[in-house]
């Protein structure tokens, strides 16, 4: 992560910085989607299935228990 000092930046790199990042090509969201479908669909396998995707550690639960 870069680190900026606000004092040090001009106006128009005030305005760079607080752009909003756009996805004109909607690829984000069209990942996004399928995630929430996935999700839909397998429900708790998709859940452990992007854990091990994403986290990279193998659950064999979604909740802890009590104990």
């Amino acid at each position: 992560m870069k680190t900026y000092n606000y004092s040090d930046l001009s106006k128009s790199d005030i305005q760079k910085l607080v752009q909003r990042n756009v996805d004109p090509a909607e690829e984000i969201r069209a990942v996004v989607e399928d995630v929430i479908q996935n999700v839909r669909t397998d429900g708790d396998k998709a859940l452990l299935e992007y854990a091990a995707k994403f986290d990279k550690v193998e659950l064999k639960s979604l909740f802890i228990e009590k104990d």
